[in-house]
Order: C-alpha cells, then sequence, then structure tokens
C-alpha cells in the first residue's frame, strides 16, 4: 500500500496552519491594569510595558497612530523571549484617565473578575511632582481594587480569590533575592527549593490584606524629580542631603509599609530607559508567577525570571520586589520610623474612608504638607515616629 499520500503537501501545509493556531490558542496572556490620576506617567509606562513608541495606541482595527485620550484606554503586545523571534506569552494593558466613578465603572466589563483575576497585575500610579497626595490615591485605588475583585458572590470566583491568595502567598514565602550581579551565572533567585526547607510564616504586616492574591505595583513616577525644584512655600529648600531628603526617605517607608500590607512590589521610575526596563521585567515576573507547589514538592520555575536585586538607596531608581521588605528592613532606612504604627494608622483609614485624626492620611500631611494652590505647599514638624 503506498503511504506516501499521508505526507502530501497540502497536508504538510494544513498540519503546520493546525498547530500554529494551537500554538497561539496555548499562549499564556496576562492583564495589566493600570491606576492612576491625569498626567501622572500612567502613558509613559504602558508603552514601556509593550515596548512601543511613546506616541503609539492601540485601536481595534490592529493599528496603531498618535495619542488619544479614552475613557478606558486598552492596548496589547506580543511578549517575545529575550533576544529571540519566538512569541512566548501576550500582555494587554488597560488604563483609566481617572479615578472618576464614570471611568472606573467600564473595567468590570472588559476585566470581569470571574475571567481575569488569575490573570491580571494591578498597576497604581504615583507621581512624585504630587507627594502630597500619594496616601489619598493610595486609599482611593486599594479600595477600590477590594471592590472590583469581591464585587462577582458567585462560588467559582470565590475560589479564584482563595486560589490568589495560596499563589501570591506561596509567592512571598519563597522569594530569595539573587545572589550576583545580572547576567553571571548565579544571578537566578535562589528560592527556597529544596524538599528539606522550612517554610516560614509571613513577618509582621504583610499580606494583611488583598483578599484575592491580585499582584499589585505601586509605581512612583518622575521620580528625577523628586529634588528638582526649590518652593519657597515649602519653607525649605528641595536638594539632596537636608531635611527634604529625610522627608522623602520617610515617604518612601511609609509606602513601603503600605506596600507589605497588601504583599505588594514598589518601584521608582524615571524616563531613563532602565528604570522603565526593570519594570517590564519584573511586571511579566510577577504577573506570570506560578501556583503553589504540593506539600513537599519544589516549587515550579519562573517563566520570566527577575534576576535584580532590591534597591532601597538610590533615590530616583527604588526597587522593594513583593516578598523581600519587612518591618526590621523599612525601619533600618531611618531611624525613628515605627512601622507598627504607621500600619495601625492605615487601619483607621480602611475603617474610615473620610481621612479620620490619627489615620495615615493626616499623618502624612504632617510628614509632606498639601498643596494650597500651584506649587505651593505648607509643612509642619517633621516626624517619622508616631504620638502615642
Amino acid at each position: 500500500m503506498d503511504h506516501s499520500r499521508s505526507s502530501s503537501p497540502e497536508q504538510n501545509l494544513w498540519s503546520s496552519i493546525l498547530d500554529s493556531v494551537s500554538s497561539k490558542r496555548s499562549l499564556p496572556s496576562g492583564n495589566v491594569l493600570i491606576l492612576g490620576e491625569p498626567s501622572s506617567g500612567k502613558s509613559t509606562l504602558a508603552n514601556a510595558l509593550l515596548q512601543k513608541t511613546a506616541t503609539a495606541v492601540h485601536h481595534a482595527d490592529g493599528e496603531w497612530s498618535g495619542k488619544t485620550d479614552f475613557a478606558l484606554g486598552y492596548e496589547w503586545a506580543n511578549v517575545k523571549e529575550e533576544g529571540e523571534e519566538d512569541i512566548v506569552a501576550r500582555l494587554s494593558v488597560y488604563s483609566v484617565p481617572s479615578s472618576a466613578p464614570a471611568h472606573l465603572s467600564l473595567i468590570p466589563y472588559f476585566l470581569p473578575p470571574r475571567t481575569s483575576l488569575p490573570h491580571t497585575l494591578i498597576m497604581i500610579v504615583l507621581d512624585w511632582t504630587k507627594p502630597w497626595s500619594f496616601l489619598e490615591q493610595l486609599h482611593t485605588w486599594l479600595a477600590w481594587s477590594e471592590s472590583w475583585v469581591n464585587s462577582d458572590k458567585s462560588r467559582d470566583t470565590q475560589v479564584l480569590r482563595e486560589e490568589g491568595r495560596d499563589r501570591l502567598q506561596s509567592h512571598l514565602q519563597h522569594y530569595t533575592e539573587p545572589s550576583a550581579a545580572p547576567g553571571s551565572a548565579d544571578s537566578l533567585p535562589t528560592v527556597a527549593s529544596s524538599l528539606n526547607s522550612t517554610l516560614l510564616p509571613l513577618g509582621q504586616g504583610t499580606f494583611s490584606h488583598n483578599s484575592a492574591g491580585v499582584p499589585i505595583i505601586v509605581t512612583c513616577t518622575k521620580a528625577d524629580l523628586i529634588d528638582d525644584e526649590i518652593d519657597p512655600g515649602i519653607g525649605m529648600a528641595k536638594g539632596k542631603g537636608g531635611e527634604w531628603e529625610e522627608r522623602t526617605d520617610a515617604v518612601m517607608q511609609v509606602l513601603r509599609t503600605i506596600c507589605l500590607k497588601y504583599g505588594a512590589a514598589l518601584f521608582y521610575t524615571t524616563p531613563q530607559p532602565a528604570t522603565l526596563s526593570y519594570l517590564r521585567q519584573y511586571v511579566l515576573h510577577f504577573l506570570f508567577m506560578p501556583p503553589p507547589p504540593p506539600p513537599d514538592f519544589t516549587p515550579l520555575k519562573y517563566p520570566f525570571p527577575f534576576t535584580h536585586r532590591p534597591n532601597i538607596l538610590d533615590r530616583d531608581r527604588i526597587m522593594v520586589p513583593a516578598g523581600w521588605d519587612s518591618w526590621s528592613k523599612i525601619a533600618i532606612l531611618r531611624d525613628g520610623f515605627e512601622a507598627s504604627r504607621w500600619a495601625e494608622a492605615w487601619e483607621k483609614d480602611i475603617e474610615n474612608k473620610n481621612a479620620p485624626a490619627g489615620g495615615a492620611r493626616d499623618l502624612f500631611r504632617s510628614l509632606v504638607g498639601h498643596q494650597q494652590g500651584p506649587k505651593v505647599f505648607f509643612f509642619l514638624k517633621l516626624f517619622t515616629s508616631l504620638p502615642v
């Protein structure tokens, strides 16, 4: 019997097409939801994640053109293996112009929790040219995120929330920072992979919130402008050293304390490509984290390793990956900071959305000041420890 027809060119062509379609369908896909107020740098971050030019915007017909404002922005791109042409994942980026209810109400229609929870990372954008707004915006965005993940009361979505919590907790517990410089043979994170290793419980103030275990990255943009200006209303000059640097270090300590409660990462970015590149690498690493391993099994390999060590010293390129930080590490940066008291103050804010006296937002105004008109700030006495 002649079997040559079984490998005819037509059949080979169709096999190739079917294999290609199957491969595309099996590609892992992830969503990044960028939350930030107007002019906070969201477009720069979206383009960096998608590796697009600064003016690129994706439309429904697949074309890219000049920047346009939408009630809900959407862009996507294929993720290629570094240095290769092979497509290894697909990344979708959503963004809203502001925290206005009309904008936020659209998100569940495009990212319903029932189908998107396991595949979505939230990026909260804060603008270093408006540091007085940090905690108000964090409170707004984190409260909305919690309401979004809990908006679907179905049993299936409840299971997804529980699985998300388990996955993020596993990520936090298995984290160990890279032991060498990026690019070296020993630069991969040395996770607790031994079958005989015992996972330690999470530290104080770690992952006490974030009911669905959604990966969250708090991204402070325009960090190159932290020391850029002298504002007469401040009563002191911005710049390296002195009281302004103490205040900005304390701001970082407050942000790290809050991020710790949600199992979130903290990144500072500038227009420099390196900071944006590191952020993109970490987004892929955090978004595509594997599920927790069964007991006595080795953790699964991360499809996108993150080989850069944490950085808490270079004030314009801070990197604090989820799982690295702790109250003791936060306290080292500046003496006198008490993470436990800031954590308690944040709990007051969660219980009362109106910024109660003694809440973190109220106390933050004493630390950073508040705006009274354009570029005019008023600072109270500097403190890092909260009053008893």
